[in-house]
């Protein structure tokens, strides 16, 4: 009687399982191979986390790693919110400050313009008033001699009133006889000095004299400071020095 040659191990026990043993069988193969593939991704994480330590990169938290099988992971989107949060409440308030200061700023330049604008306006102020009064005093005719004089006083105040109103007969007089009439024409005007109380101005002038006895004379150029003073609202002349 012949002797068949024995099976090998392996054939013989895949032989003797039946179906249900050799699914159970393949699927705890399974397992083994996707537990052996989680082991390795957690030992390169581990690794990467080592890496960033050592580099001082703070590691950012794999959300969709952590959350289990029954917990989602957080939207991305809302993720980048929570993250961006802090540096847009920075670029807002970086905003306001800069808002804030060009208002500051502009606020400033709108004041420095309003005291330029004032100076302006009170230096045509003096330079008008001061002016008009040596243009008051110096053109006279002697045929409405006592309207200039009454003209000169009404724009003089102070000492320079009083003393010009004293001798305003005389003036009159002296006028009429020498039968004079000057011409003034201002050159120039310039403003010295700003005190409220007393502003100098400076006028350069030119008059231009004619009598019935002589003819035409030669003009004559003067120069004279004019201190101005303030009667109630308005600028009158306060005194007048030739130079």
């Amino acid at each position: 009687m012949a002797v068949e040659p024995p099976e090998n191990d392996e054939s013989a026990a895949a032989a003797a399982l039946d179906p249900l043993d050799q699914a159970a069988a393949e699927e705890a193969e399974a397992q083994a191979a996707l537990a052996e593939a989680r082991a390795n991704a957690a030992r390169a994480r581990a690794e990467l986390l080592r890496r960033q330590a050592e580099a001082g990169v703070v590691p950012q938290t794999d959300v969709a790693t952590q959350a289990g099988p029954e917990q989602p992971a957080p939207h991305p989107t809302a993720a980048a919110a929570r993250s961006t949060a802090p540096w847009a409440a920075i670029a807002v308030a970086a905003a306001a400050l800069a808002v804030c200061g060009l208002v500051g700023f502009s606020a400033f330049m709108a004041w420095q313009q309003h005291g330029v604008n004032q100076e302006r306006e009170r230096h045509a102020e003096y330079a008008a008033v001061a002016r008009q009064g040596v243009v008051n005093l110096m053109s006279l005719d002697f045929t409405n001699a006592e309207e200039n004089v009454q003209r000169v006083i009404d724009s003089a105040t102070g000492e320079f009133r009083e003393e010009f109103e004293a001798q305003s007969e005389f003036l009159i007089e002296s006028l009429e006889a020498s039968k004079v009439i000057t011409e003034v024409t201002v050159n120039s005007v310039a403003v010295e000095s700003v005190a409220e109380e007393s502003p100098v101005v400076l006028v350069a002038a030119e008059s231009q004299a004619t009598n019935a006895q002589d003819a035409r004379k030669d003009p004559q150029r003067f120069r004279v400071a004019v201190t101005l003073s303030r009667d109630g609202d308005e600028l009158k002349i306060a005194r007048v020095d030739f130079l």
